[in-house]
């Protein structure tokens, strides 16, 4: 890509790759599986006092399989979301969530109210419905995991935490921005007083797991006041989120690059291009370390860098940057998904300064479509659209569509002020 001259960000810091992936839970189940025969081989030749024990045995491996199998389920349910394959691991997390709720009666009948395995295949299923846009779907499902997690956890779990985040996001998408503010300040109170809890000796994944999850949170704060231009808490936000992790982290990570790119756009917005290039360069370059470069996370680094070069009038390298982003994106997500919209909207900008006006309405009409589709007609990402029409019908004199646009837009902003 063009910009790849420019990736020296500065940082001295190492760079994290993903972690590889484990499979304790499908080695666990094979483990049970390869039990499961021997036991039977054992029972089967011996009898006596050894033969009551290995009953016994098989008694135990029999309770064990389905709590293995659930476990499966999320580890490969949770790679597939991490492959960008959204579809399937909603298919894996459903079958995980089946074997939960039968053997439910089991995990009562040990005086559990309900198990950890349970929230986590919900948890998952809820994340592969929000990136196939289907908020309403992943509203209930987070409900229902909270309620296990308060359950079997307590509401100042981790995890029970890490579902009350989720579900913050899951509301700031279905436009609910009062109780998605009120569901992010609780996360990061209860985030925050577990960090602070945190001794020296506690080991290190205990502390990343709750940075990252405090990280996730604010970052999702951040967003709901940016989408409510609110510019300055939205830059508090992240800056406190970057700060958090580089302190907490030896190394620079994908998620950390989250941060880094939605700040980066944030400065973009606003005019500071100077400090949205540091950002967004030293981005991608984790992100190529991290993924390929033909990943639906390198797809975002590629977008900004196409809109900080639209913002600097390089119209040659926007395009090519806007270009690969909406390829990776289509192929990942479809034609119709909100991050495409963004990017849509991105290559109406290219094509409005290259007055190409046709071709800017036609991608701001498939922009307004797909989020009008996702999130409903009155939401402050339509507004954005909307606004970028108003731009448009000024330039091309169509005062009337101007006029109705800017109307429906001052609407929606009015709405969540």
């Amino acid at each position: 890509m063009p910009g790849d001259r420019k990736n020296q960000h500065g940082s001295q810091r190492p760079i994290a790759r993903l972690p590889g992936t484990s499979f304790i839970g499908l080695s666990a189940f094979c483990l049970w599986m390869v039990l499961g025969a021997a036991f039977s081989f054992a029972f089967a030749s011996c009898g006596g006092l050894i033969g009551s024990i290995i009953f016994l045995l098989i008694l135990i491996w029999a309770l064990l399989g389905p709590f293995a199998l659930s476990f499966c389920f999320v580890e490969l349910s949770g790679l597939l979301m991490q492959r960008g394959h959204y579809h399937l691991a909603e298919r894996m997390a459903r079958i995980g969530v089946y074997v939960d709720s039968s053997v439910l009666p089991l995990v009562n009948l040990v005086g559990m109210v309900d198990s950890p395995l349970a929230v986590l295949n919900l948890l998952n299923l809820a994340n592969a419905l929000s990136f196939q846009c289907r908020f309403s779907e992943a509203r209930e499902t987070l409900e229902s995991a909270l309620d296990k997690g308060q359950g079997a956890l307590g509401w100042d779990h981790y995890l029970t935490q890490t579902v009350v985040g989720q579900l913050a996001g899951v509301y700031l998408a279905l436009g609910r921005f009062d109780q998605a503010e009120q569901h992010f300040k609780r996360a990061i109170a209860s985030k925050t007083n577990q960090l602070s809890r945190l001794s020296e000796s506690t080991e290190d994944f205990e502390s990343l797991t709750v940075v990252t999850g405090l990280a996730v949170d604010r970052f999702g704060l951040a967003s709901l006041f940016d989408k409510k231009q609110k510019y300055d808490q939205a830059e508090s936000q992240y800056k406190q989120a970057i700060d958090m992790v580089e302190k907490n982290v030896s190394e620079d990570t994908d998620y950390l690059a989250n941060h880094l790119n939605a700040l980066a756009e944030l400065y973009i917005r606003t005019g500071r291009l100077e400090e949205a290039e540091q950002l967004a360069n030293r981005a991608y370059t984790i992100r190529k370390e991290v993924f390929p470069a033909n990943h639906i996370v390198t797809s975002s680094s590629y977008q900004t860098l196409g809109l900080l070069n639209l913002a600097r009038g390089n119209l040659i390298d926007a395009g090519q940057y806007l270009g690969e982003a909406c390829k990776i994106r289509k192929e990942f997500l479809g034609e119709n998904h909100p991050n495409i919209a963004e990017t849509y909207c991105a290559l109406a900008r290219l094509e409005y300064e290259r007055k190409n006006y046709g071709k800017a309405e036609e991608y701001l009409n498939k922009a307004l479509e797909s989020l009008q589709t996702a999130y409903g007609p009155d939401y402050p990402d339509v507004a954005n659209v909307l606004e970028e029409h108003v731009k448009l019908y000024n330039r091309t004199g169509d005062d009337t569509k101007a006029a109705e646009y800017a109307e429906r837009a001052a609407a929606i902003r009015q709405k969540f002020q």
